[in-house]
């Protein structure tokens, strides 16, 4: 199947400052909300603080984290203690609440998708997963190495998504891009 660019969403700058920077692609002063997407951002990290390092809570979302350098602890209210390094992704099913917390061990670079849960799923207990860089499915097309971590893009990916979210990392030959899809909406954000 064909599939075509609808849209393109740059991300803006939503946190600058010495120890970290976020970019925000949605939402945005141009678009506030698409489908389920709560948020999708792009962030970096220097040194050992930022996102997500101290406790705090998800309810009624999922998140995915795709760390594509760096390394960071995670420990939540279910128990899972977890080390993220180069290429991991982590997967939590917020639903009725899970708090958890990320410290990082080294600077850090990433993505973070999150989307709001179907509202059946919203109430259901929480879970979470965590994805080894050698466990995602990579492939070669046309030279470009492509890391299929969500939904299905040539290859299916291995994180459990509620809704059917692609979440792609290409290699291509001159750059990097990150970007994500909800196929129900055929729209896509790239950073």
């Amino acid at each position: 199947m064909k599939r075509e660019i609808a849209k393109a969403f740059q991300g803006i700058p939503a946190v600058q400052d010495s120890a970290m920077t976020l970019f925000r692609a949605l939402p945005t002063n141009q678009i506030e909300s698409l489908g389920p997407f709560v948020f999708v951002d792009f962030y970096e990290t220097k040194g050992t603080k930022g996102i997500g390092d101290s406790p705090h809570p998800h309810a009624g979302i999922e998140v995915i984290s795709y760390l594509l350098q760096g390394e960071s602890v995670h420990k939540d209210s279910l128990g899972n203690t977890d080390t993220l390094t180069d290429g991991d992704a982590q997967f939590i099913k917020a639903g009725q609440g899970i708090i958890h917390k990320e410290t990082p061990r080294r600077s850090r670079k990433g993505l973070q998708l999150w989307t709001s849960l179907p509202p059946k799923q919203k109430f259901e207990e929480a879970e979470y997963y965590s994805y080894k860089a050698n466990t995602i499915p990579t492939f070669k097309l046309d030279e470009n190495e492509i890391k299929v971590i969500a939904g299905e893009f040539y290859h299916k990916g291995i994180l459990p998504t509620a809704r059917p979210t692609v979440l792609v990392h290409i290699h291509f030959e001159n750059s990097n891009r990150l970007f994500c899809q909800s196929m129900e909406i055929g729209n896509w954000a790239f950073m």
